[in-house]
């Protein structure tokens, strides 16, 4: 049975593998949220899912293609919603159900 360590490196070399073996398409197909799905990543490298995140070689490595691939224009970085917008468009929202229940009950 093979220690952690030695592990830990074969799902490093099957990374390297699968990584040389795929296409601009295929990462594209597998890309989720601007990063590559974790889950269709170990499928394809053989390991499990946890690997990707507690092998730190692996995570480098899988973080260099992600970099790669952005910089190659193939996906970009997640853009996320600034909190300050998400309260405006909130209290946006609650003024305008406001106004409806208002009319509503004028309605009626």
């Amino acid at each position: 049975m093979a220690s952690g360590q030695q592990k830990a490196q074969q799902n490093l070399d099957a990374f390297e593998v699968w990584q040389a073996t795929q296409t601009d398409d295929d990462f594209k197909q597998i890309t989720f949220k601007g990063q590559l799905n974790r889950i269709e990543v170990a499928k394809g490298v053989g390991c499990g899912k946890s690997a990707l995140n507690q092998n730190p070689a692996l995570r480098k490595a899988l973080k260099s293609l992600e970099d790669s691939l952005r910089e190659r224009g193939l996906y970009h970085r997640c853009q996320k919603v600034p909190k300050k917008r998400l309260i405006y468009r909130s209290n946006m929202i609650t003024q305008r159900i406001a106004g409806f229940l208002i009319l509503n009950v004028y309605l009626y």
